[in-house]
């Protein structure tokens, strides 16, 4: 099977961390580019086995994200949030997806947006597709300070 790496951004992330990396433990890489986190998100996530590099600068979101993206090493990406996490039914098309791609060089993936604790599943929120996953080789950030995305070539 293709190596899948999770690419993830982060800053004083200690409260959902380990939730997403966790969920992410079926990867063959995690790498958690840090922008200088004064709390213990670095040692969390170093203890639950991410590669951890750190920035003092902010480029901006999308070009973080491609800093991240440099780092890895999968044929696949998977990008998350920090606060986002992978469910097990989802875990599941992840590694079917790379496993027999069909010529795809990227997946949208139906992402469940919460607001006062609960699933938002009206007002255009649901379902909100989202690029996150793709070939390392194909994609990349766009360079958009906020509101990247990933464009893909294929």
């Amino acid at each position: 099977m293709p190596a899948l790496s999770v690419v993830i951004i982060s800053r004083n992330e200690e409260a959902c961390i380990a939730r997403c990396l966790r969920s992410v433990d079926f990867a063959d890489e995690i790498v958690v580019l840090d922008n200088n986190s004064t709390d213990q998100t670095r040692d969390i996530a170093s203890g639950l086995g991410a590669k951890v590099l750190i920035t003092l600068d902010w480029p901006g979101f999308g070009a973080q994200k491609n800093r991240a993206l440099a780092a890895a090493t999968g044929d696949w990406v998977l990008s998350l949030d920090a606060d986002e996490w992978v469910e097990p039914p989802l875990a599941a098309e992840i590694r079917a997806a790379i496993a027999n791609p069909k010529g795809c060089d990227g997946f949208e993936i139906p992402r469940r947006s919460r607001f006062c604790g609960r699933i938002v599943r009206h007002g255009g929120w649901s379902p909100d597709l989202v690029l996150r996953l793709f070939r390392r080789q194909s994609g990349r950030f766009s360079n958009d300070t906020v509101h990247e995305k990933v464009v893909v070539n294929g």
